[in-house]
């Protein structure tokens, strides 16, 4: 199975930087760096330190979904039979793709996969297995954050796959038209193709197998925004899938839950 593996970058040189120098020494498929309308110089320092990696520029920030996507039209037309969507501010020290792509060749139900995703700098430390959909409240919680992490050949089904790793099938990009440009700029888009993909019948799924470092929020725009920007979509989400008594239902415990979260917040 072919893989095109798609990193997202914006203003992040040193970032990109570590994660191209692991990457393209632990794996050997393809790649493609999506500059998203970076200002710091990064696609030419790309361009100039890793010419074997097929770099797409986008003359503005296109926001998470939509510059991926400008990856995975590429990959795809070149023949790629599977995209693993990798974070800029991911550490590559071992190699990960393995385990998840044997998952995708040997049950053709899976079309998703992700590897654990680990603490950067604690990589002995669950950041994610992947996440739950909670449709009654509209609530995306993350499954295993902080448990120590133990390599195993578990494959654990899940609600998604973090989109910092994640490996879809052509398949699936076909059946869903892939990421959602609504989403903009980020957050809940990877919960939102992973549920349009179980409606195809496409179920995603974990591979303990395999991890991969994440720092996270490199370039969220502190806590608030973030917060703010995930709490939209979150609504955006329920207006995409449920019917307006669903949505009512869900979005009142959002409202709540929201005004409690702002009380904490500076």
């Amino acid at each position: 199975m072919r893989v095109g593996i798609i990193v997202l970058s914006w203003n992040s040189k040193a970032l990109v930087d570590q994660c191209l120098s692991g990457l393209l020494k632990f794996e050997g498929s393809p790649v493609y760096v999506v500059d998203n309308g970076s200002e710091d110089g990064s696609a030419d320092f790309i361009a100039q330190k890793y010419p074997t990696v097929t770099l797409i520029k986008s003359p503005v920030n296109l926001g998470f979904a939509s510059g991926n996507n400008l990856g995975i039209k590429q990959a795809l037309s070149a023949g790629c039979d599977a995209v693993f969507l990798l974070n800029n501010d991911t550490i590559i020290d071992e190699p990960f793709l393995e385990p998840c792509v044997r998952i995708l060749v040997q049950d053709a139900s899976v079309g998703i996969v992700g590897p654990v995703v680990v603490e950067g700098h604690r990589p002995d430390l669950v950041q994610c297995l992947g996440g739950k959909i909670t449709l009654w409240n509209l609530g995306f919680p993350y499954i295993g954050a902080g448990l120590p992490y133990k390599k195993s050949n578990k494959v654990e089904q899940v609600g998604y796959v973090l989109g910092a790793a994640m490996l879809i099938r052509r398949e699936v990009v076909v059946a869903t038209g892939g990421l959602d440009p609504e989403y903009y700029p980020a957050y809940v888009e990877e919960a939102d193709l992973c549920y349009r993909a179980s409606l195809k019948g496409y179920r995603s799924v974990v591979s303990h197998a395999a991890r991969v470092r994440h720092i996270g929020d490199s370039s969220s725009g502190g806590k608030v925004n973030s917060f703010r920007r995930y709490t939209a979509n979150r609504f955006l989400f329920g207006l995409k899938h449920l019917g307006p008594g669903r949505f009512l239902i869900a979005s009142s415990w959002m409202v709540l839950r929201t005004f409690a979260r702002k009380l904490m917040l500076p």
